[in-house]
């Protein structure tokens, strides 16, 4: 089946090596989004309130403020948490930089928004 899709911008939820060395997406100029994921503990008191949560992309206005902000989960071990996700978006990084990216805690500064 072949699929045509017409559009004035996209956006292609790859993986982070997409668009690299023997791809098939590698002679395109595309850009590369990186996230700092927080894992967040909600106190049982709020638990029950945000069950319900649904995936949230917050953008409040600011430069550098987005955020997206995925759905309670239980873990293992009972306690509750949300993941909180600030992104860097149009990066231009080589298959080394991507790497390391991945082999970093995130940046600190986004983090701390």
């Amino acid at each position: 089946m072949v699929v045509s899709v017409t559009a004035d911008r996209a956006v292609l939820a790859t993986g982070a090596f997409f668009a690299h060395d023997d791809t098939p997406a590698a002679s395109l100029d595309l850009a590369v989004g990186t996230h700092t994921m927080l894992t967040v503990e909600i106190p049982p008191a709020d638990a029950g309130r945000l069950a319900d949560l649904p995936s949230l992309i917050l953008k409040p206005g600011e430069p550098g403020r987005d955020c997206l902000v995925l759905p309670r989960k239980t873990l293992p071990d009972g306690r509750a948490v949300v993941k909180i996700a600030a992104s860097h978006q149009g990066l231009r990084l080589t298959v080394d930089e991507i790497t390391a990216w991945f082999r970093t805690d995130g940046d600190p500064e986004q983090a701390d928004r």
